[in-house]
């Protein structure tokens, strides 16, 4: 994947890349948008991977040839843009599977319908993100990632306020749309901000690390916000059936298998009657519940994505330059690197 976008850099002149780059990011944020709904949830060995991180970050900063070059990270624009595409991973694609869950669970859909339900967004993402990479040519990375990013926060508020029991496709339809255009609006952007002033010939390094904060946001995103989905669904069905009568050992029992998304085990402790009348309504009310107190959480880091934004340097668009000029420019930048 790296290889496939350093490709790219190398094959379009600087003026063009916008506009490659939105292609390229149209195609692999299909890619993050079908993974969720025909996928499933691994969640990782988070500690373990903490160690092996930073092991990993130490050893690149003592070997001579390091894959992770460390030093691009004092590039303002190439950290911004990384902690901005971890952000955006974190916030926006983290809460595609709470809401196929959703969809699937509570409202009731087939597999199909919940797939259909989140192609609008992913329709309008295939639009905007060639149209923000011809944009970005034109006017510079800065003001497209403010507005796309701030869109982003505006529409999981939106999204949020279309979310209840009673909610169809065609609620969540205009909320999807704009949703897709504030995504649309970052992948190119990102992309071509972080690797402006990095030289073409280490674009395969630079890429992999954007690439690897993306996968590093869509993981935490969906082991965190899956995780805090759960404990707030438990939270909701104890308050849901605290005045149900049921005995206190049956209601800890049901939040455990809430929690489990065990619904099936569910028929073990209370008759069927006492399972659709009483338990299945709370824990529907419950489950919308805790995905509004999920989906603030990733509006908050699109609200941060959005205010690192500004600090994104904004050059005026370059001219096409020669072969001899574009060397001159990769030799400046791989100065600033080393």
């Amino acid at each position: 994947m790296p290889q496939s976008l350093s490709l790219l850099l190398v094959a379009f002149p600087s003026e063009k890349r916008g506009a490659a780059m939105g292609a390229w990011g149209s195609v692999v944020a299909l890619g993050a948008i079908i993974g969720p709904v025909v996928g499933g949830l691994i969640l990782g060995l988070i500690a373990a991977a903490v160690v092996l991180l930073t092991a990993f970050i130490i050893w690149e900063m003592r070997v001579a040839e390091p894959m992770m070059k460390i030093e691009l990270f004092k590039i303002r624009n190439f950290w911004v843009g990384n902690v901005i595409a971890l952000a955006i991973a974190f916030g926006m694609l983290g809460i595609f599977f709470p809401m196929t869950l959703f969809l699937r669970q509570v409202l009731g859909f087939s597999p199909i319908r919940a797939g259909l339900t989140m192609t609008s967004m992913s329709a309008m993402i295939l639009i905007a993100a060639p149209l923000a990479g011809r944009l970005t040519d034109k006017i510079g990375a800065r003001w497209i990632l403010v507005t796309g990013t701030g869109l982003m926060a505006v529409c999981i508020f939106f999204i949020i306020s279309r979310i209840d029991l009673n909610t169809d496709w065609t609620t969540l339809f205009p909320a999807l749309i704009v949703t897709g255009l504030g995504i649309g609006m970052t992948f190119a952007p990102i992309t071509a901000a972080a690797m402006r002033e990095v030289p073409p010939r280490i674009a395969g390094s630079t890429s992999g690390i954007i690439n690897t904060m993306r996968n590093i946001g869509q993981i935490l995103g969906i082991a965190f916000l899956g995780s805090f989905l759960q404990n707030r669904i438990g939270l909701h069905t104890s308050d849901a059936l605290s005045n149900s009568g049921l005995e206190p050992g049956t209601v800890d029992g049901i939040i455990g298998y809430a929690k489990q998304d065990q619904l099936a085990e569910m028929a073990t402790l209370v008759p069927s009657s006492t399972l659709n009348e009483i338990v299945t309504p709370a824990l529907r009310a419950a489950f919308v519940d805790a995905l509004h107190n999920t989906f603030l959480i990733g509006a908050l880091a699109c609200v941060v994505a959005a205010a690192v934004s500004l600090l994104i340097r904004n050059p005026p668009p370059r001219r096409a330059t020669s072969t001899v000029e574009r060397a001159k420019q990769d030799v400046v930048a791989m100065a600033m690197v080393e």
